[in-house]
């Protein structure tokens, strides 16, 4: 258990990290945190290799509009 909460850490700093470089290139970012939930049918839909879990997974795209933080 402690070794995949170590991994889990690691995904989520990437995940963080990658947030970052998207903001400063324009793009606006979403986590979508409960893909853990779904962890067999999402390693299904992207024919993930078979000890690979997904356990974020972030949507990045141009803001249609530019708004204000909430």
């Amino acid at each position: 258990f402690i070794q995949f909460m170590m991994y889990m850490a690691d995904a989520v700093i990437c995940a963080q990290t990658f947030c970052l470089a998207a903001e400063e290139k324009g793009l606006g970012t979403v986590y979508i945190g409960n893909i853990i939930h779904y962890m067999e049918r999402v390693s299904e839909l992207l024919n993930l290799p078979q000890y690979v879990m997904p356990v974020i997974m972030v949507c990045a795209g141009y803001p249609r509009f530019s708004g204000k933080p909430s």
